[in-house]
Protein backbone atom coordinates (compact mmCIF):
# COMPACT_ATOMS: atom_id res chain seq x y z
CA UNK A 1 0.00 0.00 0.00
CA UNK A 2 1.33 3.58 -1.21
CA UNK A 3 1.04 6.66 1.02
CA UNK A 4 -1.95 9.14 1.04
CA UNK A 5 -0.96 12.20 0.53
CA UNK A 6 -4.67 13.47 1.63
CA UNK A 7 -7.63 12.02 2.34
CA UNK A 8 -10.85 14.17 1.09
CA UNK A 9 -14.56 13.78 1.92
CA UNK A 10 -17.54 14.83 0.44
CA UNK A 11 -19.62 17.30 3.04
CA UNK A 12 -21.91 19.73 2.80
CA UNK A 13 -19.68 23.09 2.94
CA UNK A 14 -21.47 24.62 6.06
CA UNK A 15 -20.93 21.24 7.90
CA UNK A 16 -17.84 21.89 10.96
CA UNK A 17 -16.88 19.03 12.03
CA UNK A 18 -14.18 16.91 13.86
CA UNK A 19 -13.15 14.02 11.54
CA UNK A 20 -12.63 11.30 14.17
CA UNK A 21 -15.99 12.29 15.41
CA UNK A 22 -17.37 12.15 11.83
CA UNK A 23 -16.19 8.64 11.01
CA UNK A 24 -17.72 7.02 14.40
CA UNK A 25 -20.98 8.83 13.86
CA UNK A 26 -21.02 7.82 9.40
CA UNK A 27 -20.29 3.70 10.57
CA UNK A 28 -16.59 4.82 9.27
CA UNK A 29 -13.89 2.02 10.65
CA UNK A 30 -10.35 4.10 10.54
CA UNK A 31 -7.38 2.62 11.07
CA UNK A 32 -4.15 4.81 11.82
CA UNK A 33 -1.05 3.77 9.85
CA UNK A 34 2.35 4.93 9.21
CA UNK A 35 4.22 5.16 5.50
CA UNK A 36 7.89 5.43 5.25
CA UNK A 37 9.98 6.23 2.45
CA UNK A 38 13.70 6.95 2.63
CA UNK A 39 13.10 10.97 2.61
CA UNK A 40 10.09 11.76 4.39
CA UNK A 41 7.08 9.69 6.69
CA UNK A 42 3.46 10.09 6.85
CA UNK A 43 0.92 9.07 9.69
CA UNK A 44 -3.03 8.59 7.83
CA UNK A 45 -5.95 6.83 8.26
CA UNK A 46 -6.24 3.73 6.32
CA UNK A 47 -10.25 3.91 5.90
CA UNK A 48 -12.86 1.42 5.76
CA UNK A 49 -16.46 2.23 5.37
CA UNK A 50 -19.76 0.49 5.67
CA UNK A 51 -22.83 -0.03 3.68
CA UNK A 52 -24.39 2.83 5.90
CA UNK A 53 -21.64 5.55 5.49
CA UNK A 54 -23.25 8.48 3.85
CA UNK A 55 -19.54 10.40 2.24
CA UNK A 56 -17.52 8.48 -0.16
CA UNK A 57 -13.88 8.90 -0.02
CA UNK A 58 -11.18 9.86 -2.34
CA UNK A 59 -7.77 8.87 -1.74
CA UNK A 60 -4.66 10.17 -3.81
CA UNK A 61 -1.03 8.06 -4.02
CA UNK A 62 1.86 10.15 -4.37
CA UNK A 63 3.90 7.46 -6.13
CA UNK A 64 1.20 7.14 -9.26
CA UNK A 65 3.21 8.04 -12.30
CA UNK A 66 2.32 11.91 -13.76
CA UNK A 67 1.01 11.38 -17.54
CA UNK A 68 0.40 15.40 -17.53
CA UNK A 69 2.75 17.08 -19.73
CA UNK A 70 3.97 19.71 -17.60
CA UNK A 71 6.66 18.48 -14.61
CA UNK A 72 5.00 20.24 -11.97
CA UNK A 73 6.31 20.32 -8.35
CA UNK A 74 3.80 16.82 -7.88
CA UNK A 75 5.91 15.30 -10.60
CA UNK A 76 9.02 16.08 -8.96
CA UNK A 77 7.73 14.78 -5.58
CA UNK A 78 7.09 11.02 -7.09
CA UNK A 79 9.85 10.91 -9.68
CA UNK A 80 12.45 12.12 -6.44
CA UNK A 81 10.12 9.04 -4.49
CA UNK A 82 10.75 6.31 -7.35
CA UNK A 83 14.55 7.30 -7.16
CA UNK A 84 15.22 7.08 -3.28
CA UNK A 85 13.83 3.76 -3.53
CA UNK A 86 15.97 2.57 -6.70
CA UNK A 87 18.90 4.27 -4.56
CA UNK A 88 17.98 2.33 -1.59
CA UNK A 89 17.83 -1.38 -2.60
CA UNK A 90 20.13 -0.82 -5.23
CA UNK A 91 23.64 -2.52 -3.68
CA UNK A 92 27.27 -1.45 -4.52
CA UNK A 93 28.44 -3.94 -7.97
CA UNK A 94 32.13 -4.62 -8.68
CA UNK A 95 33.44 -4.90 -12.75
CA UNK A 96 36.94 -5.59 -13.51
CA UNK A 97 38.85 -4.11 -16.60
CA UNK A 98 40.38 -7.19 -18.42
CA UNK A 99 43.49 -5.19 -19.46
CA UNK A 100 44.13 -3.52 -16.17
CA UNK A 101 43.06 -6.33 -13.76
CA UNK A 102 41.38 -3.16 -11.45
CA UNK A 103 37.72 -2.98 -10.37
CA UNK A 104 35.44 -0.41 -9.96
CA UNK A 105 32.57 -0.23 -7.87
CA UNK A 106 29.21 1.26 -8.52
CA UNK A 107 25.48 1.20 -7.51
CA UNK A 108 23.62 2.99 -10.63
CA UNK A 109 24.81 4.38 -13.82
CA UNK A 110 23.66 7.44 -15.94
CA UNK A 111 23.12 7.38 -19.45
CA UNK A 112 22.59 10.89 -21.37
CA UNK A 113 21.37 10.30 -25.14
CA UNK A 114 21.95 13.50 -27.36
CA UNK A 115 20.93 13.67 -31.13
CA UNK A 116 23.81 13.53 -33.15
CA UNK A 117 22.05 16.34 -35.51
CA UNK A 118 19.62 19.19 -35.12
CA UNK A 119 16.25 18.23 -34.01
CA UNK A 120 14.11 18.60 -36.62
CA UNK A 121 10.90 15.70 -36.12
CA UNK A 122 8.39 16.26 -33.08
CA UNK A 123 8.92 15.26 -29.70
CA UNK A 124 6.77 13.03 -29.74
CA UNK A 125 8.53 11.35 -32.92
CA UNK A 126 11.80 10.95 -31.40
CA UNK A 127 10.79 9.19 -28.25
CA UNK A 128 8.34 6.86 -30.55
CA UNK A 129 10.78 5.71 -33.03
CA UNK A 130 14.15 6.39 -30.62
CA UNK A 131 13.97 6.21 -27.35
CA UNK A 132 11.63 3.16 -27.59
CA UNK A 133 13.34 1.49 -29.86
CA UNK A 134 16.69 1.74 -27.69
CA UNK A 135 14.90 1.37 -24.25
CA UNK A 136 13.61 -2.45 -26.03
CA UNK A 137 17.11 -3.25 -27.44
CA UNK A 138 18.60 -2.10 -23.71
CA UNK A 139 16.56 -4.80 -22.59
CA UNK A 140 17.67 -7.54 -24.64
CA UNK A 141 21.50 -6.41 -24.92
CA UNK A 142 21.90 -5.53 -21.24
CA UNK A 143 18.80 -6.85 -19.25
CA UNK A 144 17.97 -3.82 -18.50
CA UNK A 145 14.52 -4.07 -16.76
CA UNK A 146 14.65 -1.31 -14.27
CA UNK A 147 15.50 2.31 -15.31
CA UNK A 148 13.93 5.95 -14.98
CA UNK A 149 14.20 7.99 -17.83
CA UNK A 150 13.99 12.16 -17.41
CA UNK A 151 13.90 13.98 -20.95
CA UNK A 152 14.82 17.98 -21.30
CA UNK A 153 15.86 20.26 -24.01
CA UNK A 154 19.35 21.35 -24.18
CA UNK A 155 20.37 25.37 -24.91
CA UNK A 156 20.29 24.41 -28.85
CA UNK A 157 16.37 22.73 -28.34
CA UNK A 158 17.32 19.44 -29.26
CA UNK A 159 16.08 17.26 -26.95
CA UNK A 160 18.01 14.43 -24.65
CA UNK A 161 17.57 11.77 -22.22
CA UNK A 162 19.00 10.95 -18.86
CA UNK A 163 18.48 6.94 -18.12
CA UNK A 164 19.50 5.51 -14.71
CA UNK A 165 19.79 1.42 -14.73
CA UNK A 166 20.93 -1.05 -12.23
CA UNK A 167 23.20 -2.94 -14.91
CA UNK A 168 26.89 -1.63 -16.84
CA UNK A 169 26.62 -0.75 -19.67
CA UNK A 170 29.54 -0.61 -21.74
CA UNK A 171 29.67 3.12 -22.99
CA UNK A 172 30.95 2.01 -27.29
CA UNK A 173 28.29 -0.42 -27.72
CA UNK A 174 26.11 1.79 -26.18
CA UNK A 175 26.92 4.70 -28.69
CA UNK A 176 27.01 2.31 -31.55
CA UNK A 177 23.46 1.48 -30.69
CA UNK A 178 22.19 4.51 -30.50
CA UNK A 179 23.74 6.09 -33.67
CA UNK A 180 21.98 3.37 -35.49
CA UNK A 181 18.92 3.93 -34.23
CA UNK A 182 19.44 7.81 -34.93
CA UNK A 183 19.76 6.91 -38.67
CA UNK A 184 16.57 5.97 -38.68
CA UNK A 185 15.66 9.46 -39.07
CA UNK A 186 19.03 10.14 -41.04
CA UNK A 187 20.26 12.10 -38.34
CA UNK A 188 23.78 10.17 -38.69
CA UNK A 189 23.83 10.11 -42.02
CA UNK A 190 23.32 14.14 -42.08
CA UNK A 191 26.12 14.55 -39.37
CA UNK A 192 28.66 12.80 -41.94
CA UNK A 193 27.76 14.80 -44.64
CA UNK A 194 28.28 17.91 -42.98
CA UNK A 195 31.78 17.02 -40.92
CA UNK A 196 32.99 16.24 -43.87
CA UNK A 197 31.84 19.01 -45.89
CA UNK A 198 33.65 21.25 -42.95
CA UNK A 199 36.78 19.33 -42.98
CA UNK A 200 37.18 19.06 -46.31
CA UNK A 201 40.52 20.95 -46.40
CA UNK A 202 41.87 19.55 -43.28
CA UNK A 203 41.73 20.27 -39.63
CA UNK A 204 39.98 23.80 -38.28
CA UNK A 205 37.94 25.27 -35.03
CA UNK A 206 36.19 27.98 -34.72
CA UNK A 207 36.34 31.02 -31.94
CA UNK A 208 33.37 29.13 -29.85
CA UNK A 209 34.90 25.99 -29.99
CA UNK A 210 38.14 27.43 -28.40
CA UNK A 211 36.36 28.83 -25.93
CA UNK A 212 34.91 25.74 -24.57
CA UNK A 213 38.03 23.14 -25.17
CA UNK A 214 41.62 23.32 -25.67
CA UNK A 215 42.91 22.76 -29.06
CA UNK A 216 44.28 19.48 -27.82
CA UNK A 217 40.53 18.13 -27.22
CA UNK A 218 39.53 19.15 -30.60
CA UNK A 219 42.72 17.41 -32.37
CA UNK A 220 41.91 14.68 -30.62
CA UNK A 221 38.68 14.56 -31.72
CA UNK A 222 39.24 15.62 -34.92
CA UNK A 223 41.46 12.58 -35.39
CA UNK A 224 38.88 10.18 -33.75
CA UNK A 225 36.19 11.03 -36.07
CA UNK A 226 38.15 11.28 -39.53
CA UNK A 227 38.93 7.75 -38.53
CA UNK A 228 35.52 6.35 -38.48
CA UNK A 229 34.30 8.39 -41.30
CA UNK A 230 32.11 10.96 -39.24
CA UNK A 231 30.10 7.69 -38.81
CA UNK A 232 30.33 7.43 -35.20
CA UNK A 233 29.24 10.70 -33.35
CA UNK A 234 29.90 10.94 -29.79
CA UNK A 235 25.63 11.32 -28.52
CA UNK A 236 25.92 9.32 -26.12
CA UNK A 237 27.62 9.46 -22.20
CA UNK A 238 27.76 6.97 -19.83
CA UNK A 239 28.76 7.46 -16.00
CA UNK A 240 29.21 4.72 -13.16
CA UNK A 241 27.53 6.37 -9.87
CA UNK A 242 30.25 5.04 -7.47
CA UNK A 243 32.40 8.03 -6.29
CA UNK A 244 29.45 10.22 -5.45
CA UNK A 245 28.64 10.53 -1.56
CA UNK A 246 25.00 10.48 -2.28
CA UNK A 247 23.76 8.87 -5.00
CA UNK A 248 20.15 9.77 -4.09
CA UNK A 249 20.65 13.36 -3.59
CA UNK A 250 22.86 13.82 -6.83
CA UNK A 251 20.49 11.92 -9.37
CA UNK A 252 17.43 13.71 -7.73
CA UNK A 253 18.96 17.03 -8.26
CA UNK A 254 20.01 15.74 -11.57
CA UNK A 255 16.74 14.81 -12.64
CA UNK A 256 14.38 16.73 -11.30
CA UNK A 257 15.16 20.20 -11.94
CA UNK A 258 12.98 22.25 -14.10
CA UNK A 259 13.25 24.55 -16.79
CA UNK A 260 12.85 28.15 -16.09
CA UNK A 261 10.22 29.58 -18.24
CA UNK A 262 8.99 33.02 -19.05
CA UNK A 263 6.34 33.51 -21.00
CA UNK A 264 5.49 37.66 -19.90
CA UNK A 265 7.82 38.71 -23.39
CA UNK A 266 5.06 37.37 -25.45
CA UNK A 267 1.99 39.23 -23.96
CA UNK A 268 0.77 41.48 -26.05
CA UNK A 269 -0.21 44.92 -24.85
CA UNK A 270 -4.08 46.10 -24.71
CA UNK A 271 -5.05 47.09 -28.34
CA UNK A 272 -2.40 45.61 -30.41
CA UNK A 273 -3.21 45.01 -34.04
CA UNK A 274 -4.30 41.18 -34.19
CA UNK A 275 -1.11 40.71 -36.50
CA UNK A 276 1.14 41.53 -33.62
CA UNK A 277 -0.92 39.05 -31.46
CA UNK A 278 -0.18 36.73 -34.12
CA UNK A 279 3.73 36.62 -34.07
CA UNK A 280 3.34 36.99 -30.51
CA UNK A 281 1.96 33.45 -30.87
CA UNK A 282 4.46 32.25 -33.07
CA UNK A 283 7.29 33.27 -31.36
CA UNK A 284 5.94 32.08 -28.42
CA UNK A 285 5.06 28.69 -29.92
CA UNK A 286 8.90 28.41 -30.85
CA UNK A 287 10.04 29.28 -27.50
CA UNK A 288 8.30 26.70 -25.75
CA UNK A 289 9.37 24.06 -28.57
CA UNK A 290 13.04 25.15 -27.65
CA UNK A 291 12.54 25.54 -23.88
CA UNK A 292 9.96 22.47 -22.82
CA UNK A 293 9.57 19.31 -23.93
CA UNK A 294 6.18 18.49 -25.76
CA UNK A 295 4.02 15.65 -23.92
CA UNK A 296 5.70 12.77 -21.12
CA UNK A 297 9.33 13.98 -19.96
CA UNK A 298 9.90 11.62 -17.37
CA UNK A 299 9.13 7.35 -16.66
CA UNK A 300 10.15 4.92 -14.79
CA UNK A 301 9.95 1.22 -15.56
CA UNK A 302 7.16 -1.47 -14.49
CA UNK A 303 9.11 -3.11 -12.27
CA UNK A 304 10.16 -0.09 -10.28
CA UNK A 305 6.50 1.41 -10.45
CA UNK A 306 5.07 -1.81 -9.04
CA UNK A 307 7.30 -2.46 -6.36
CA UNK A 308 9.34 0.72 -5.50
CA UNK A 309 6.69 1.79 -2.65
CA UNK A 310 6.51 2.79 0.62
CA UNK A 311 6.52 0.75 3.54
CA UNK A 312 3.36 0.76 5.83
CA UNK A 313 2.76 -0.18 8.95
CA UNK A 314 -0.02 -0.37 10.90
CA UNK A 315 0.03 2.12 14.07
CA UNK A 316 -0.42 -0.51 17.50
CA UNK A 317 1.20 -0.39 20.86
CA UNK A 318 4.84 -1.30 20.10
CA UNK A 319 5.19 2.03 17.72
CA UNK A 320 2.09 4.05 19.29
CA UNK A 321 4.67 5.85 21.49
CA UNK A 322 7.65 6.76 18.76
CA UNK A 323 5.02 7.98 16.36
CA UNK A 324 3.47 10.33 18.70
CA UNK A 325 7.07 11.55 19.50
CA UNK A 326 8.04 11.72 16.17
CA UNK A 327 4.49 13.74 14.48
CA UNK A 328 4.11 15.45 17.56
CA UNK A 329 7.34 17.28 18.94
CA UNK A 330 9.55 17.70 15.40
CA UNK A 331 9.22 20.88 13.52
CA UNK A 332 9.52 19.40 10.29
CA UNK A 333 6.60 19.63 8.77
CA UNK A 334 5.26 18.89 5.08
CA UNK A 335 1.69 18.69 5.60
CA UNK A 336 -0.14 18.54 9.16
CA UNK A 337 -3.76 18.62 9.14
CA UNK A 338 -6.64 16.64 10.31
CA UNK A 339 -6.17 13.82 7.73
CA UNK A 340 -2.47 13.52 7.11
CA UNK A 341 0.82 14.27 8.57
CA UNK A 342 3.79 14.50 6.86
CA UNK A 343 7.62 15.17 7.64
CA UNK A 344 10.73 15.03 6.59
CA UNK A 345 12.54 12.26 8.93
CA UNK A 346 12.41 9.09 6.85
CA UNK A 347 12.68 5.43 7.11
CA UNK A 348 16.39 5.58 8.47
CA UNK A 349 15.17 7.85 11.39
CA UNK A 350 12.33 5.46 12.39
CA UNK A 351 14.44 1.98 12.23
CA UNK A 352 16.78 3.13 14.54
CA UNK A 353 14.38 4.26 16.96
CA UNK A 354 12.83 0.87 16.76
CA UNK A 355 13.65 -2.90 16.21
CA UNK A 356 10.50 -3.66 14.83
CA UNK A 357 10.46 -1.41 11.88
CA UNK A 358 14.00 -1.98 11.20
CA UNK A 359 12.94 -6.00 10.89
CA UNK A 360 9.90 -4.64 8.63
CA UNK A 361 12.36 -2.13 6.92
CA UNK A 362 15.01 -4.23 6.14
CA UNK A 363 12.48 -7.37 4.55
CA UNK A 364 10.77 -4.65 2.76
CA UNK A 365 13.75 -3.48 0.92
CA UNK A 366 14.68 -8.21 0.64
CA UNK A 367 11.15 -8.34 -0.77
CA UNK A 368 12.11 -5.37 -3.47
CA UNK A 369 15.31 -6.86 -4.21
CA UNK A 370 14.10 -10.16 -4.87
CA UNK A 371 10.92 -8.41 -7.00
CA UNK A 372 13.30 -6.35 -9.34
CA UNK A 373 16.02 -9.02 -9.65
CA UNK A 374 14.02 -11.92 -10.45
CA UNK A 375 15.71 -14.77 -10.26
CA UNK A 376 19.44 -13.96 -9.85
CA UNK A 377 21.20 -12.27 -6.60
CA UNK A 378 20.66 -8.46 -6.76
CA UNK A 379 24.26 -7.78 -6.49
CA UNK A 380 24.87 -9.22 -9.84
CA UNK A 381 23.86 -8.17 -13.62
CA UNK A 382 20.70 -10.64 -15.10
CA UNK A 383 22.73 -13.57 -16.82
CA UNK A 384 26.15 -12.68 -16.55
CA UNK A 385 27.54 -15.49 -19.02
CA UNK A 386 25.24 -14.63 -21.73
CA UNK A 387 26.30 -10.98 -21.55
CA UNK A 388 29.92 -12.25 -21.28
CA UNK A 389 29.67 -14.18 -24.59
CA UNK A 390 27.73 -11.26 -26.24
CA UNK A 391 30.03 -8.94 -25.07
CA UNK A 392 33.68 -10.29 -25.66
CA UNK A 393 33.22 -12.91 -27.90
CA UNK A 394 35.48 -15.22 -26.18
CA UNK A 395 35.73 -17.98 -23.33
CA UNK A 396 36.44 -16.02 -19.79
CA UNK A 397 37.80 -17.20 -16.61
CA UNK A 398 35.75 -18.00 -14.04
CA UNK A 399 34.34 -15.45 -12.32
CA UNK A 400 33.75 -14.94 -8.24
CA UNK A 401 30.33 -14.34 -7.21
CA UNK A 402 29.77 -10.70 -7.37
CA UNK A 403 33.02 -10.10 -9.98
CA UNK A 404 31.89 -8.39 -13.62
CA UNK A 405 34.59 -8.30 -15.75
CA UNK A 406 33.10 -6.43 -18.71
CA UNK A 407 34.94 -3.72 -19.26
CA UNK A 408 35.94 -3.64 -22.63
CA UNK A 409 38.76 -0.80 -25.13
CA UNK A 410 39.20 1.15 -21.98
Amino acid sequence: MCVRARIGLSYPAQLKFNVHEYMNNHYVKYTPMLSLAPSYASEYFKVEKSSDCLAPFDRFDITTVDNSDQFSKTSQKKLKNYIDWFVEQSKMKRVTNLKTKKDKFYKLNLITLTLPFEQFHSDQEIKNKLLNQFLVEAKKRWFMHNYIWRAEKQKNGNIHFHIVSDVFVPWQECRQVWNRICDKLDLVKMYTARMKERFELGFNVTPEELEKYSIHVLKSRYKSGKKTGWSDPNSVDVHSLYNINNVGAYLTKYLTKKEEINLEQFVATAGAPSEIVDLLEKQKAEYLSKKSVTGRNWFVSDNIRHYCKNLTLEIKDDIKDLCLEAFTEMKDYIINNEFVTVIKKGAQYFSKKSKLIKQAYDKHIEDMRAKLHPGCNANCLWKIKHLQINLQKAATPKLQPCQLNLFLNT
